[in-house]
């Protein structure tokens, strides 16, 4: 732009007509700008409220698409090609005259004085920056310089609503990136026990306990079982205080403990349920121990009636539940009270 304001201000006083006041570009309507960004407004917004609505960060990567969307656009009506034309048409206001450089009539910039501007001119314009200000230049046949206000407050809303995409959207994704992602409610943390990523923004596994630990059984995202979290007064502790995750995973059965007896000579025999417990560090994903606990001994506890399906056998296999939370207790107090060992250290 800095070449053509040149060449358009050396025209300007080759004519005669004095300095160029302001320059006006044209660029692409901006009907089909606003149409568009309008209408993935729904959809995006409608995707955000609804990650918000369920505590999930992703919402940050809508909001980051929808502000490249917005961009992107109105990138393309200011610089894309304008009607099929290898280049646009240019509007120079001296204080002597305009200045058009129109490359459909032809190469050369043409200088006319104001007094022999038509006035017609002002309804033929296309799509420029500033119209409304190049038209009454044309109409008072004298320049209209922008309107500083409206120039700051627009140029102050532009700059605020991308601060604050860059601050709640795109700053927070890079730190996840760069740093590691910071967990939200306790239930994110339950991807690491399917193989999803460790969370490197959240309590460092370190020094003396308490280390808080949350065990996860498969069944749901919540843990089945935390120890270890300072008293909160909400229903859960937040997920940046977990510092070890526990994964529980079924193995083979132990020995029966018993059997119910239902109508009709059906059978349900107990057995022992026996689970490995992974644990990993939630900050890194290194594994820190591994070992095997028991699920509850709870053979008793006969339900008052089964579902028979039409191929089931006459006596079928039932296991005990995970562990009782005594049992839970009493296998993480080392790790939960214990003292980390620093790098080096047996």
């Amino acid at each position: 732009m800095a070449r053509i304001r040149r060449r358009l201000t050396d025209f300007a006083q080759q004519a005669g007509v004095g300095p160029v006041a302001r320059v006006h570009r044209q660029f692409r309507s901006a009907v089909a700008v606003v149409a568009l960004c309008a209408i993935a407004a729904v959809p995006a917004g409608l995707g955000i409220f609804g990650m918000v609505l369920s505590e999930s960060p992703q919402w940050r990567e809508i909001l980051l698409a929808y502000a490249g969307l917005v961009g992107l656009t109105v990138a393309w009506s200011y610089w894309g090609p304008v009607n099929g034309l290898p280049t646009r048409c240019w509007y120079a206001v001296a204080d002597g005259g305009l200045v058009a450089w129109e490359p459909r009539q032809d190469d050369a910039p043409t200088v006319t004085r104001w007094s022999e501007v038509p006035v017609e001119l002002a309804h033929e314009l296309p799509t420029v920056s500033g119209r409304a200000d190049l038209v009454r230049a044309i109409q008072t046949r004298r320049p209209v310089l922008p309107r500083r206000r409206g120039l700051l407050v627009g140029s102050a809303v532009g700059v605020l609503a991308s601060g604050l995409v860059l601050w709640f959207a795109a700053v927070p994704l890079a730190l996840d990136v760069v740093v590691g992602e910071r967990p939200g409610p306790i239930s994110d943390l339950a991807r690491m026990c399917t193989g999803g990523n460790s969370y490197g923004r959240t309590a460092a596994y370190e020094g003396a306990g308490s280390h808080p630990v949350a065990v996860y059984d498969g069944y749901g995202g919540y843990p089945a079982h935390i120890q270890g979290f300072a008293p909160t007064s909400e229903t859960w502790p937040s997920g940046e205080e977990v510092q070890l995750v526990a994964c529980l995973r079924e193995l083979a059965h132990g020995e029966g403990l018993g059997s119910c007896p239902y109508e009709g000579g059906y059978t349900v025999s107990v057995y022992q349920g026996s689970y490995r417990v992974d644990v990993y560090e939630a900050r890194s994903g290194n594994k820190v121990d591994t070992f095997t606990i028991d699920g509850k001994n709870d053979a008793g506890d006969c339900s008052p009636s089964i579902f028979v399906g039409e191929n089931d056998s006459d006596d079928e296999r039932s296991y005990t539940t995970g562990p009782s939370d005594a049992d839970y207790a009493a296998a993480f107090e080392p790790l939960v009270t214990g003292t980390v060992p620093e790098q080096g250290e047996p």
